[in-house]
């Protein structure tokens, strides 16, 4: 499928494209742009924009076959995600260059490879998912400068094979369930190095920790020398210490809440002390 001149893709409808690498959605002239609105979607596998035109996605685009979708946009910075975009097929979604996002939410539920000396460059939204996000280029990574990277789906593991820098205004968002790394909480696994800054919050899905427990949230090669800017922690009223070691951050457990019943009880037994006091 080739468009003559800049093209906006509107409307509830959908391009499906079947499992097959050769399947083309791109431009007949270099340098047009295609906008595909919030409503619309573009599914499947094959090629997209093959470095003839470049894209700003408000709908969704979603890689769902045993064939890779490559997205191939004609600049630099070429295609921006403004709506949603999920690798999860098989196959799953390839990027040539630098990928952008500056709002929206980028699911990575299979494998995303960015190529051609390409970061993934979150300027807003969300990253988040299950699987591997994996940069072909040594020294190449996520730059999280204004969104957030939740592992998981809601829980589990998203793993970075390259490097995760994140800046002033980025969030990292770990969400706890449980004590089972990757499953019943998150785990940032990133093969390269991590530097860290921003905000670091910490959810609590209806559980509540011990005093003393230990969650091991990211693992990296090497750990910055700067830590969090901030540590946020969502309505739950415990206490975390944040520990940063060469190669991990760990939560550690610094306090809970005591249960209302337990200080009811409590005030109750002084009360009888103190009347048991005067009486005598």
């Amino acid at each position: 499928m080739l468009f003559n001149g800049d093209q906006t893709l509107s409307g509830t409808g959908q391009i499906i494209l079947s499992d097959k690498v050769t399947n083309l959605i791109s431009m007949a002239s270099y340098g047009q742009t295609i906008t595909q609105e919030a409503d619309h979607t573009i599914r499947g596998a094959g090629q997209l924009l093959s470095n003839r035109g470049n894209m700003v996605n408000q709908g969704k685009i979603i890689a769902e076959g045993t064939a890779a979708l490559t997205i191939d946009p004609h600049a630099n910075l070429g295609f921006e995600n403004q709506g949603l975009v999920s690798a999860q097929g098989t196959g799953g979604l390839t990027h040539i260059g630098s990928y952008l996002q500056t709002a929206g939410e980028t699911v990575v539920n299979s494998l995303m490879t960015v190529k051609s000396n390409g970061d993934f460059l979150l300027q807003g939204g969300g990253l988040s998912g299950n699987g591997v996000l994996n940069f072909t280029t040594d020294g190449k990574g996520v730059i999280n400068s204004q969104g957030t990277v939740n592992p998981g789906s809601s829980l589990g593991k998203l793993t970075i094979d390259g490097n995760y820098i994140q800046e002033t205004d980025g969030e990292l968002l770990i969400e706890l369930a449980g004590d089972e790394q990757g499953i019943t909480y998150d785990l940032l696994d990133i093969s390269g190095d991590a530097t860290l800054a921003g905000t670091l919050s910490v959810d609590l899905l209806d559980y509540t920790p011990n005093v003393g427990d230990i969650f091991t949230i990211i693992m990296a090669q090497s750990i910055g020398i700067t830590p969090f800017d901030a540590l946020n922690i969502l309505d739950s009223g415990i206490l975390f210490d944040v520990v940063y070691t060469d190669t991990d951050v760990q939560l550690i457990v610094s306090a809970v809440p005591v249960p209302s019943g337990f200080l009811l009880l409590i005030s109750g037994l002084l009360s009888v002390t103190w009347i048991k006091r005067r009486v005598s």
